[in-house]
Formats: C-alpha cells, structure tokens, sequence
C-alpha cells in the first residue's frame, strides 16, 4: 500500500488519486443528506492531521461519522477498479474565497480506524497516469455533490456506529503508559460535560430573567446539544488539563 502524507496531498495535483492516507480527526462537520437527479446523496466534513499538517477531507456517500471519532486515528483506502484507483483523491475546495486542496473519499473509498491490509505501507510516488482530469461540477443547483459520485445506490437510513473495539494490549507495551493515555481522553469528555451543563444552567437562568420557562426535560436537551456541537466544532480538542471552575466563583 502506498501511503501518501498530508503534507505531499497539499501539494498534490488536482485529481490526483491517493492509495491509502490517515491523520488524527481533529474536527467533525454536519452530516448532510439530500436527492438530486441521480438520487441520493450524503456529505459530511472533516479534519484531519498529523505532527505538521492538517487538512480538510469531504465524506461523499459516506456513513455519519460521529463525535467518538474526536481524538482518533482515520484511515482512509481507496478501492480498486481493474487496477485503478478510485473513490479517494485530491481535490480543490474554492469556499468561501480560496481554492484550498483537500482530499475527497466517496462510497468507493472505505474508512477504518486499523491501518489497511495489502503488503508493506511505502510513501506514495504519484505517477503521471494517476492524475485525472477535473470534472464539471454538479448540474443541480441545489446539490454540492458533483456528478463523478452519480448515480449512487438507494441510501440505507443512518446507524450510528461506534468505535470497534480495540486490540488487546501487547506485552511489550507499557500498561501504566497505555491507561494514562486513555484516561486523559476520559477526562476531557468529563471536564467537557461539566462545562456545558454549567453553561445549560446559565440558558436557563437567562431564559428566566426574560420570563421563559425551561422544565428539567428541556435542560437535558439542551446540555446534550451542547455536548454534541463540542464534538462536532472540534471544541472538546481544546480542552485544558484542569477542571472548569465552579459557576459560583464566575
């Protein structure tokens, strides 16, 4: 398998097929759905990054990738057509004003959280019959899916799907070392959870003072949206290594 790096996928020509890339998600877009003249489709953004480079990837036809994703690891393969490439590749993103490269994975592509199988991971040397012309985009309007991803089959309704669950930990590997890790990810999700519902409660005392009533069923609604858009913004990667201080001392 050949690996390319985000930093060479910046640079990469337009059109340019990728074997096999991952990076860290680093943020989580909204899950967009809809049916245009060739049926329907999904999309979703993301980042992704490594130790020096970060870089925008588009899910087409793609299952939700949800908030437990934050954190991880993100491999993406692209699949194989009579020995070619397909479904993940370079791309340009002209929004809003800037034409910024990005990797493009759609339903021929797949996404796992385990490195891919297939022989040894060498660095990617893209070769000249790997670069593809720049197709025209979408003739609806009001879709955002081009027609390359056209037709695609009829969408199964959305599952969330959770993390497999990891392999068993070697015995060459630290214990000590490999819990900590865990447990400092465990604590950003708790440090996080205690911030939006101090900043639920802080809704509702607002709502209150402008006369609007918020029943205890609301507040578990609006401390659970919270949590999510924290995921979904990328916030909860940002979380410092303390706890939020108590709402009283604000």
């Amino acid at each position: 398998m050949k690996l390319t790096t985000l930093t060479e996928a910046l640079v990469l020509p337009t059109g340019t097929a990728i074997e096999f890339c991952c990076g860290t998600v680093s943020q989580i877009g909204r899950w967009s759905q809809g049916v245009n003249t060739y049926g329907p489709w999904t999309i979703q953004n993301i980042t992704i990054g490594d130790e020096t480079k970060k870089i925008k990837v588009k899910l087409i036809n793609q299952q939700e990738l949800l908030p437990d994703w934050l954190g991880h690891t993100i491999y993406l393969t692209s699949g194989n057509r009579q020995g070619r490439l397909i479904g993940l590749k370079v791309e340009i993103d002209k929004y809003p004003r800037e034409e910024t490269p990005i990797i493009a994975a759609n339903e021929k592509a797949s996404i796992s959280d385990t490195p891919p199988t297939g022989g040894e991971i060498t660095q990617a040397q893209p070769a000249p019959e790997q670069i593809a012309p720049r197709r025209a985009p979408a003739q609806d309007p009001d879709s955002e899916v081009p027609d390359e991803y056209a037709p695609v089959p009829p969408m199964q309704p959305s599952v969330p799907q959770a993390l497999p669950f990891p392999q068993a930990v070697s015995k060459d590997v630290d214990a000590r070392k490999a819990w900590a890790s865990t447990d400092a990810g465990l604590n950003r999700l708790r440090r996080i959870r205690l911030r939006t519902l101090a900043v639920a409660h802080r809704i509702q005392q607002d709502a209150l003072a402008m006369g609007c009533q918020i029943s205890a069923d609301h507040m578990e609604k609006i401390d659970t949206w919270l949590a999510i858009e924290a995921g979904r913004q990328g916030i909860i990667v940002g979380v410092p290594d303390c706890d939020p201080p108590s709402p009283h001392a604000q």
